[in-house]
């Protein structure tokens, strides 16, 4: 069980701090993901956070790590792209072991909720 209170994650074990509002939690295999809300500095950009016995065991593979050639226009210099922030996270439906994070441009992430890895990326076009 967990309760977001703000910048302030709490569970049976502890309470966990994070320098912004969290936005959405889940709990998947034994880990509360967590996604942090707006983001103004390119340090905010990998915002989804794996939380195991009160304590950060993972922050999110940056995206330029996993997809090289990865575009974010919109939030830095025209060719300095580091990826996007994170605006949401779920159980992926079609595999309940994975977390899907959805970036601010609308890219679908597949996420290792033991690791924090991207392990995959599935397509928003309809």
């Amino acid at each position: 069980m967990f309760r977001i209170d703000e910048k302030r994650l709490i569970t049976d074990q502890g309470t966990v701090q994070f320098p912004q509002f969290i936005y959405n939690a889940i709990e998947i295999k034994g880990v509360i993901a967590v996604v942090l809300t707006r983001w103004t500095e390119p340090d905010d950009l990998d915002n989804v956070f794996g939380v195991k016995d009160s304590k950060i065991i993972w922050r999110v593979q940056p995206q330029l790590e996993f997809k090289p050639y990865i575009w974010s226009g919109a939030f830095t210099p025209l060719g300095e792209s580091k990826g996007n922030p994170y605006s949401d996270i779920d159980i992926y439906k079609k595999d309940p072991s994975l977390i899907i994070a959805v970036d601010a441009c609308g890219f679908r992430y597949l996420i290792d909720p033991a690791t924090g890895k991207i392990v995959g990326e599935e397509s928003w076009v309809k």
